[in-house]
């Protein structure tokens, strides 16, 4: 209901009452955590956001086994 409550009834108390009852009761859900996200992004509390993106990311098996599949290239230095 979180998505409802912020996007939908603009009822931005209550998104947030079930976003942090959400993560409470599932701390490592990539649903809530990515959720929160972007629900913390679009209300301008980006460093939470990126705090709960990274959890997402770091505890993800789907995300760790595609970077294993596809690894990101070298960075490449332009210093003269």
């Amino acid at each position: 209901m979180l998505w409802l409550e912020s996007f939908y009834f603009c009822d931005q108390a209550k998104a947030e009452a079930l976003l942090e009852a959400n993560l409470a009761r599932w701390p490592e859900s990539p649903f809530f955590l990515y959720l929160g996200g972007y629900y913390l992004r679009k209300n301008g509390r980006v460093k939470r956001a990126i705090t709960l993106f990274e959890k997402v990311h770091d505890n993800s098996a789907q995300v760790q086994a595609m970077a294993e599949l596809h690894p990101a290239p070298a960075q490449h230095s332009h210093a003269p």
